[in-house]
């Protein structure tokens, strides 16, 4: 209907399907995860985590489990963990909780069972083994670029259980470029031959995308910051989420403007989206 299904949650963030129906949903406004049981938004389970979580992603494991990332904010104002939750009946029980990262966001499950963990606060990105109960982080600094990984939101594993990360950046309003990374998975058999769990296979320098001398244009043919505003000529902007679809085509969410200083009162969103042909390998 017009007002959609309401249910309890506030400022819904990430949502998945387990293989009964169910719908569970992070809750980022109300520090919750609600599950509409059998898709029914009028019977609700319900778990309220800790003050100042704010749930932002969710997947759903093989033996139907949830796991959850509680950023603790965008910024990391209250710590960051992740939880795996159970539905039992119509109860919601904790099974796990580790606490890592900061400003933890989106999430991905390798076919392994590990949970692959976006922490854009501290430039990581963490691997979690299935149990939810060690874990370790793979990011840069001054010294180790680390395959351009910087501020990541977004998570996703290929066909080859290799993980690219999409990089916002830092959380502040300064002019930045934005690239995908791409980190060798927890599969031995499937990652480059001499590589470790977590080594850079891009470059220093992330995947970007240069226009060739090209302004960035709206679809209408507007300058995406506006007609007098300073010209733009990096298409690939604060990316918050990357995905792989069956062909290997990878999907870029341009969700911010890079310098979102010059109209952060008017639209700071971005543009679009940007497929990249091809680059990963296609999931089966």
């Amino acid at each position: 209907g017009p007002t959609g299904y309401q249910g309890g949650p506030q400022r819904a963030q990430g949502m998945a399907a387990d293989a009964a129906g169910n719908i569970w949903i992070c809750s980022y406004g109300d520090d919750s995860v609600y599950v509409f049981l059998e898709g029914n938004p009028n019977n609700v389970a319900h778990y309220q985590t800790y003050q100042g979580s704010q749930p932002f992603d969710i997947k759903i494991a093989a033996d139907g489990t949830a796991w959850v990332s509680c950023g603790g904010g965008i910024g990391g104002d209250y710590p960051a963990q992740l939880q795996r939750l159970r539905l039992v009946g119509n109860q919601i029980q904790l099974l796990s909780e580790a606490q890592f990262g900061k400003a933890i966001k989106g999430i991905s499950l390798d076919s392994l069972g590990n949970v692959w963990v976006a922490s854009q606060g501290d430039s990581k990105a963490y691997i979690v083994n299935p149990e939810g109960n060690q874990f370790v982080g793979f990011g840069s600094d001054t010294n180790s670029p680390w395959g351009g990984v910087n501020g990541p939101w977004g998570v996703t594993v290929d066909g080859e259980d290799n993980v690219w990360v999409a990089d916002f950046g830092p959380l502040d309003p300064s002019p930045y470029s934005s690239r995908i990374s791409k980190l060798a998975g927890a599969n031995p058999a499937t990652r480059p031959p001499g590589m470790k769990l977590g080594d850079p296979i891009s470059p220093a320098t992330g995947y970007t995308l240069p226009s060739a001398g090209s302004q960035v244009l709206l679809h209408n043919g507007t300058p995406l910051y506006g007609t007098n505003a300073p010209p733009a000529y990096e298409p690939l902007q604060r990316l918050t989420q990357i995905a792989i679809d069956r062909a290997g085509n990878l999907w870029a969410l341009n969700n911010w403007k890079n310098k979102f200083i010059i109209d952060d009162k008017r639209n700071p969103g971005g543009d679009g989206v940007v497929i990249f042909v091809g680059l990963a390998p296609p999931l089966k």
